[in-house]
Order: C-alpha cells, then structure tokens, then sequence
C-alpha cells in the first residue's frame, strides 16, 4: 500500500513540474483607447534552454477585429540561476471598431520529452474597451486630430531658386547678344594664337634650306630662289614694305631708308645681284659664294631683328596711342553735348 502512494506522489509531482517548464503570458499598456488609437500587446515565454516552443504565427490581424501595425524583434534573456530563458515580443495594435473588442488567447505549442505528442499553453483573452468621440452636431463632424504641418526648409525652395537663377543668366545671355548683334560685333571672340615672330620663322626656314644641301647638288637657281624669297619675306615680317613683289633695285633703293649697316645693305645688294644672275642667266657660282650667301642670310636677320625691349616699347607705345585716342573721343562727346544743351537754352 504504502508503495503505491509512493508512486502516486511522484506521479503528481511529475504532472505539476511538467505544466510548470513552459509559461507565458500577455499583457496591455491600456485596454481602454479611443477609437483608432495604439496600444502594446507584450508577451513574454518563459521555457527550459533545450526546448523547442513554436510561436503562433502572427498576421495582420489578431481575431477579427484588432490590426497589428507592427511587430518588434524578439528579445531573449538568459534567467539567472536557472536553465530557462525568456523570450519576449512586443505587438503594436489597434482597432475601429467600439465597444468591448476580446484579443483571443495566442496558443504557443511543444514537445513533450519522451513522447510523440505535442503540448500547449496559451495567454489569457484580453478585452479592450473601446470609446468613440464625443460629435458636437452644431459643429458637425470634424477631424479626430488636427492636421499636422510639415514643416517648411531651403530644400522645398531649391526648385524655385534653379529656376530664377537660370532665367537670370537668360537674360543677361540676351542682353549681350542683343548689344553684340546691334554693334555689328562678333558674339564670341576666340583668343588668337601668339604670332610666331619673323625672324624665328627665317632662321627654322634658313636651317631647313640648309639641310636640303641644293646648292651641293648643282641646283643653284632652286636654292637662291629659296634664300632670296625666305629674306624677302621676313623683310615684310619687319618692315611691312612688300617685299615679295619687288625687283631686287626697288628692295636695294628701300634699304637705304632702314637702319642698317653699311656693310650689311651693300652684301645685301652683292647677294641679290648675285641670285639675279643665277635664276635668269643661269650662272653657276662657285662654291665660297654659296655658302657666304647663306651667311649673309644669317647675318641680315640677326642684324636686323627686333629685340624684347623694342617689342615691349612697340607694344607700350601702341597701348598710348589707343589711351590717348579714346581721350579723345570722349572729349568730343563731351563738347558735342555741351553744345547740344547751349542750344536747348
């Protein structure tokens, strides 16, 4: 006898210990709301560390009449002294409906060890009460809340801001084009290229006339046809006297009227008369004349080209001229002006 209450007591101690290692439970922030406002549902499981508890699966809807608007992360904790951990999970809710709205129990379900069936526990039904407004019908129906206003920064006006600023520079682009094509001028001026000056361009033709070795190769009147036209031209370089189209007497007659050596108008002179006799009678010189041909080349623009500070002192002078010019001008519309008013009175 005393043996079978022995095993009786264990049996109930067993049953008790067994409903005991799986627990949860549901709570409210509020159960009494306003129609349409929020509310938490938290809910806590509390289980051995070696169980496995399947959660219900949580939709859009708890029941038939409360929404779930969200669903937090699961937040598991470690009990202190124990084997078990708790497991918890926040639900935000609401509802339209009014009157008494029951959250039905959320049924969470586990094995049993050493045996083929499964286990459940479940949450306490929870009721909200839900409440409406108050509708003043003087006032008739009306917002629950007001309308909130969002509020207004530089980034709601940068549409508006592009715009003006690019229909200012509009304008100010047909201004300009405007005043361009009234003075007859060119909308856009391309900058020009730095000119090359004269006498680098003879001394690269001079160097290249001297690598083609012509006069080495007899062709005498395609190398003085050469020498004399890269002189002729670099003279019009300098001195703007047309060179190009002149005999040699006219460009001898003409350099008497530059500063230059005695020395070097009479080589010059020597030269020409030289190439002359060579294109026309076909004349062959010998070869000391040749080569003293391309020196005196040489020599004529080394003598002759216009140094750094006279190019300075050129361009400072034509700055002057065109200072003093527009001096002038304004001068002459001032007095033009003033007679124009002595003549109103």
């Amino acid at each position: 006898m005393k043996y079978i209450v022995n095993i009786l007591i264990a049996i109930f101690l067993s049953l008790g210990l067994y409903a005991q290692d799986v627990r949860v439970t549901a709570v409210l922030d509020t159960n009494i709301l306003l129609i349409g406002d929020q509310t938490t549902l938290h809910i806590e499981l509390t289980q051995p560390k070696s169980k496995k508890v399947y959660w219900p699966k949580f939709t859009e809807k708890l029941g038939e009449h409360v929404d779930i608007l969200n669903i937090s992360d699961f937040d598991t904790i470690q009990n202190n002294n124990s084997n078990e951990i708790t497991i918890k999970a926040d639900l935000l809710i609401s509802t339209f409906d009014t009157g008494y709205v029951a959250i039905p129990p959320l049924a969470f379900i586990y094995d049993v060890e050493n045996d083929s069936i499964f286990k459940k526990v479940e949450t306490p039904a929870l009721l909200m009460g839900i409440a409406t407004l108050k509708v003043d019908m003087e006032k008739g129906i009306t917002d629950i809340k007001p309308i909130l206003e969002v509020p207004i920064t530089w980034r709601d006006y940068i549409l508006y801001i592009i715009i003006g600023l690019v229909a200012i520079i509009l304008i100010i682009l047909g201004i300009y084009v405007y005043k361009k094509i009234k003075n007859k001028e060119p909308i856009f001026v391309l900058p020009k290229k730095p000119s090359i000056p004269p006498h680098i361009i003879a001394r690269q033709e001079l160097d290249s006339l001297s690598n083609k070795k012509l006069w080495q190769n007899n062709e005498f009147k395609e190398y003085y046809s050469c020498l004399t036209d890269i002189v002729r031209t670099y003279m019009d370089g300098i001195w703007n006297i047309g060179a190009m189209e002149m005999v040699s007497d006219d460009i001898i007659e003409n350099l008497k009227k530059q500063n230059i050596s005695k020395e070097l108008r009479e080589t010059t002179e020597q030269v020409l008369r030289t190439a002359d006799f060579v294109k026309f009678a076909k004349t062959k010189p010998l070869g000391d004349e040749n080569a003293s041909a391309l020196k005196w080349a040489y020599d004529f623009v080394n003598q002759t080209m216009k140094k750094e500070e006279d190019v300075n002192s050129d361009t400072k002078d034509t700055k002057d001229n065109l200072e003093n010019k527009n001096n002038t001008e304004i001068n002459s519309s001032n007095n033009e002006n003033e007679e124009r008013k002595e003549l109103k009175l």
